[in-house]
């Protein structure tokens, strides 16, 4: 299984944003794996989010989830 690990800042909740960093893993012999990951934003924007796919792709179409940094004023 490949499991890919994209992350994001943008400015729009639910959108992911501007490519901010990618990495792929590959895994196997399990159907549920644990990966504990580090990475430093360099990118601007209000949300940090990160987005996990895998190949063959899950029943759900994979994940986006999103986090609101403080620095930011959303008028």
């Amino acid at each position: 299984m490949t499991i890919r690990v994209e992350w994001f800042t943008g400015d729009e909740k639910g959108a992911p944003g501007a490519p901010d960093g990618a990495e792929t893993y590959q895994r196997e012999g399990a159907t549920q794996y644990t990966l504990t990951l580090a990475h430093d934003v360099r990118g601007a924007g209000c949300y940090w989010g990160l987005r996990a796919t895998t190949d063959p792709a899950a029943s759900n179409g994979g994940s986006l989830q999103q986090i609101f940094i403080r620095r930011c004023v959303i008028s």
